[in-house]
This record gives structure tokens, C-alpha cells and sequence, in this order.
């Protein structure tokens, strides 16, 4: 899905003398979501790492912050209603969404559907089921319950999607299908092993059941420290996914970085890569 990315930092002030009250840290940097609000973003206290905050405000709200101790996220994404953003550390509208134990790091991968009514939060430092394991939480806002203010409340779609092993990782990387309903999740590790394969699952959301079931196969990189889905993307109808492995060799000399991109066959139940992989070449391309 595409997606804006907009921040504004230094005369920030002066764009929004004419739409909102401000108080609070005006040095801090802040961001702005294209025409329709601000949103500035902090690391949470209540679990060391666990998570963090976001804040969203929208025309003629007054902006309200009570303090700014630390750094802020860099960068922002919009959903395409322009109404709502997600950051790697945020606080939402409603009851804040933190990491289930402390170390969890939620938040380090995240995404939202088109209409910006459903996010996915991926922690890869999750043991739920075994030692790094990670897992990916998706909530659904419930519109019903705004205040007017904004306040929606998050409704958690189905259980967690947890990794099937330790050290997977699940939830380096995410990416959610234009509806939400669709959800790719990639691991930074094969099952059991700390060796940097990487690995990708496809999940979709059954509403009969709540619950998410698991679309085809899982896929893999091709060697050791591939790092196969540390950069992921989903298609519009959750049927077609990109995958990027950036220390991928396979060929091309050492670090040169590799993209598949698999489609999935519904009469058959699995993917099928498309075309052939494409690969940088040149050595050691950087970062």
C-alpha cells in the first residue's frame, strides 16, 4: 500500500499558529500528518523496552503533552484517509497498546490498513513461545466507542501470532493487506536456530472464527545470515508479497542483496515465486 511519509520539524510553530492551541515542549520535534493532524511520538516507562506511545491530534484539537523525555521517531506513516499514523514507538488514541513483558520491544515493526481501522504490532523479542520467538498482535479500532475526541478503543482480532519456535524472531517485519485482513510476518531467523535465514509466514483473518489461520507454506531464505524478510511488502490483496534478503549472495558476490516476489495460488494452497530473484551486482553494496 502506499503511503505518505511527512515530517516537519523546525517551523512547525509557525504552520500551526492557525489551527491549534499549543502547549508543551515546542522545541521537541513533531510531525505532521498531511493536512488533517499532528502526531508526535515518545518511548513508554511502564515496561523498561516493552513499547512506547503515540499521540494523535486532529483540526481544532488543543495539543496537550505532558512531557518530552526523550528522543522521537523519525519517521511517519499515513494511512490513506489521512486520519491516522503509525510509528515504531506510539501511544494511540484509546487505551495504550504495550508490550506484554518487559524486553518484548513491541512496536519495532508495525503497520496499518488502508483506512488506518486496523494495526498490526510486531515484537520479535517475544518469548511466548520459547526464547525470542517473537509474535504479532492485531487490533481493529472500535469507531463506536469515540467520544468525539478521538478516544477509539483498539479490539484485539483474534490471538496472538506467535513464532513456532525460539529465535524465530516473528515480527521483524510486517506488512498488512489494503483491508487488514491479510497479514505477511517474517522472522529473522529459520525455526530453532539463531543462523539469519529468515523466514516468512502469510496469515489471514477468519471473522467467523476470530481467528488467524496460516495461508500456504512458509518461506525461507537460502543460506545462513541471508537476513531473508528484514524488508517486506504486501500487496493491495494480500495474494502477492515482496521479500527483500539484503545479505544475500547467491551469486552475486558477498552482501549484494537479493528480492523474490511470490504469488499465491489459491488452488494449490501455496506460494510460487514469480520471475526470477533479483540480485544486486556488486559486492558489499551499503546500507
Amino acid at each position: 500500500m502506499k503511503i505518505s511519509t511527512i515530517v516537519i520539524r523546525m517551523m512547525l510553530p509557525l504552520l500551526l499558529s492557525s489551527f491549534w492551541n499549543i502547549t508543551g515542549n515546542i522545541s521537541s520535534p513533531y510531525e505532521l500528518s498531511g493536512t488533517r493532524g499532528v502526531q508526535a511520538l515518545e518511548s513508554n516507562n511502564k515496561k523498561p523496552k516493552s513499547g512506547g506511545h503515540f499521540l494523535k491530534y486532529d483540526w481544532n484539537w488543543n495539543w496537550n503533552v505532558e512531557s518530552f523525555p526523550r528522543r522521537l521517531d523519525l519517521e511517519l506513516e499515513l494511512a490513506n484517509d489521512d486520519n491516522i499514523c503509525h510509528t515504531s514507538e506510539w501511544l494511540p488514541a484509546g487505551a495504550n497498546l504495550i508490550g506484554e513483558a518487559a524486553e518484548d520491544q513491541s512496536g519495532e515493526s508495525i503497520d496499518m490498513s488502508a483506512d488506518g481501522s486496523i494495526v498490526a504490532i510486531g515484537t520479535r523479542r517475544n518469548d511466548g513461545a520459547g526464547k525470542n520467538s517473537g509474535h504479532v498482535r492485531i487490533y481493529q479500532r472500535d469507531i463506536g466507542s469515540d467520544s468525539g475526541s478521538g478516544s477509539n478503543k483498539w479490539i484485539l482480532l483474534g490471538k496472538d501470532i506467535d513464532g513456532k519456535d525460539r529465535w524465530e524472531g516473528m515480527g521483524t517485519a510486517i506488512s498488512l493487506s489494503q483491508d487488514g485482513m491479510t497479514i505477511a510476518i517474517t522472522g529473522n531467523n529459520s525455526a530453532g536456530q539463531a543462523d539469519k535465514i529468515g523466514i516468512l509466514r502469510v496469515y489471514q483473518y477468519n471473522e467467523n472464527t476470530n481467528s488467524w489461520t496460516q495461508l500456504g507454506e512458509d518461506m525461507r531464505g537460502k543460506a545462513a545470515s541471508d537476513q531473508f524478510g528484514r524488508s517486506l511488502s504486501l500487496s493491495d490483496d494480500g495474494l502477492t508479497v515482496a521479500v527483500g534478503a539484503y545479505q544475500s549472495q547467491d551469486g552475486q558476490g558477498q552482501n549484494s542483496g537479493m528480492v523474490q516476489v511470490f504469488s499465491y495460488n489459491t488452488k494449490s494452497k501455496s506460494w510460487v515465486q514469480k520471475g526470477n530473484s533479483l540480485n544486486m551486482k556488486k559486492d558489499n553494496v551499503p546500507d
